[in-house]
């Protein structure tokens, strides 16, 4: 089982050289400033969150955040707000924990029955909802988007795939953002 397992989900790693023509080409931006996150910022993702979410690898949960009080939360900022500027965070607020679920019930699986997922803590879920949608406002302002929502992933890595080789071909700039929060894996 392990052997199949390991065999599938630990491909050798991309070398860098691989993609290095394809990093060349795309052209620089300013690094993205952000402010510290506010109590309205936070509130307001623990509204949009889902109340009855898995508990988090951290142990809270969505209404437990939400209970909290203004001095705590402002307290819980700061430490996003270190995290982000030391760009380490810390250990009890980084703990994720990998679930193997069964896609059948058979007793005994094999390797492709069964489907990874990972849970990460709800304090860092709540601050990357946050996080997400700045960084999805900040693309919006730079770029135009070439790709509409709601098409289907493979018409969406074909496109991507002959813009780059066009683009590597021609030796011109290419930069992009694909997100898909919807379901990331």
């Amino acid at each position: 089982f392990l052997d199949q397992w390991n065999s599938f989900w630990n491909r050798p790693q991309v070398e860098e050289d691989s993609i290095h023509e394809v990093i060349q080409a795309m052209p620089s931006f300013p690094p993205v400033q952000t402010k510290p996150l506010s109590l309205e910022d936070w509130r307001s993702a623990l509204k949009s969150a889902k109340k009855r979410t898995m508990r988090g690898a951290d142990g809270w949960s969505v209404q437990e955040l939400a209970w909290l009080s203004d001095p705590f939360t402002l307290l819980l900022l700061c430490i996003f707000r270190a995290a982000e500027v030391l760009r380490k965070w810390p250990e009890q607020l980084s703990t994720w924990v990998l679930v193997l679920l069964r896609k059948t019930n058979d007793a005994c699986p094999g390797w492709s029955l069964i489907r990874p997922i990972t849970i990460a803590g709800v304090c860092y879920r709540i601050w990357s909802r946050v996080r997400t949608a700045q960084l999805m406002q900040h693309a919006r302002s730079i770029s135009k988007p070439l790709v509409s929502p709601c098409l289907s992933t493979r018409a969406i890595w074909t496109f991507l795939g002959d813009l780059i080789s066009q683009k590597v071909s021609a030796k011109q700039p290419l930069a992009g953002l694909v997100l898909d929060i919807t379901k990331c894996f």
